[in-house]
């Protein structure tokens, strides 16, 4: 919304103080731009009912080097991409059938009523794209690459352990009122995690359409709306459960809840089954670009013979 407005106040100071140039350069010129764009970015894989995908955030700065020809125009670039992304679990539980602390058996079972996942990660993106003006109003069509530099994942989740025995009607549950922590059951609490993680590389089909708003023989300005598709070039990985609790102490006359704090961890909810293959990602958002012509000319030598 910041670069919106900015694009229009600047719409506005430019045709204030200049007349546009709407005649196409009927030589090719070539210029080179600087670009800054935002929006919201989401993860995306449909018919699964076990995550919900939430509306994150998406801001990139870039470098371009365009050519144009008449209406035509052409260039790639390269981008510094930061994406913040929010997913959700459903409700679920793990359970493992074990002894319990007076060597009964019981199906011990980690009960998740709330999980969130926030993902912070930075791209670098290489664009090609086309594109074609008319009267201001442009359309570009592209493909951008995207190279992960940075992935890192942060959980917060409310989670209890209960047990059910083969005798129990309903599980065994602490709560405010009864008190089974000592046999290993314990209350409902919130609980947070934090790790970085490899991410996978992405081809990107994009589209832009706007307004070149300023125009002149030495700068052009422009302002569009623009949606990205990311696809995973890799297939997803063999999938890992969400929760680990390879680490934590399954003795019952040695666990504790202290144990299971520092121990217990999550993997990160793309590279987990609760996807059923790799997601894919959408972005949209607005862009404001301003081009430099650095057209060499040719000048005709006069010589006198």
């Amino acid at each position: 919304m910041l670069i919106l407005l900015l694009g229009l106040s600047l719409a506005a100071s430019a045709h204030a103080q200049s007349e546009y140039y709407s005649v196409s350069s009927n030589k090719l010129t070539h210029y080179l731009g600087i670009a800054l764009g935002g929006g919201e970015a989401n993860r995306l894989q449909p018919k699964n009912d076990a995550i919900k995908n939430k509306a994150g955030a998406a801001a990139a700065f870039a470098l371009h080097y365009e050519m144009q020809y008449r209406s035509w125009m052409w260039g790639f670039g390269l981008e510094g991409a930061y994406q913040l992304l929010m997913d959700q679990a459903n409700a679920f539980s793990d359970g493992f059938d074990r002894l319990d602390i007076d060597g009964e058996m019981v199906n011990y079972e980690y009960v998740y009523t709330a999980y969130k996942e926030t993902t912070n990660t930075a791209h670098l993106r290489i664009p090609l794209y086309v594109g074609k003006r008319f009267k201001g109003v442009y359309t570009m069509l592209g493909v951008r690459f995207e190279i992960p530099l940075m992935a890192r994942y942060r959980v917060a989740t409310t989670m209890h352990t209960q047990g059910t025995y083969p005798w129990s009607i309903s599980p065994v549950v602490s709560d405010e009122i009864n008190d089974f922590s000592s046999l290993g059951f314990y209350p409902k609490q919130e609980y947070a995690y934090a790790d970085t993680y490899s991410e996978k590389m992405h081809i990107a089909p994009f589209v832009e359409v706007g307004y070149e708003f300023y125009r002149t023989d030495k700068v052009n300005m422009r302002v569009g709306a623009y949606g990205a598709y990311a696809l995973p070039l890799s297939k997803m990985a063999d999938r890992k459960p969400l929760a680990d609790y390879s680490s934590i102490d399954t003795n019952p006359k040695t666990q504790t809840h202290a144990n299971m704090e520092q121990h217990i961890a999550w993997n990160p909810l793309a590279d987990s089954d609760k996807y059923f293959s790799a997601p894919h990602r959408l972005e949209v958002g607005v862009k404001l670009t301003m081009l430099f012509n650095v057209t060499v000319e040719n000048h005709k030598c006069m010589c006198v013979k």
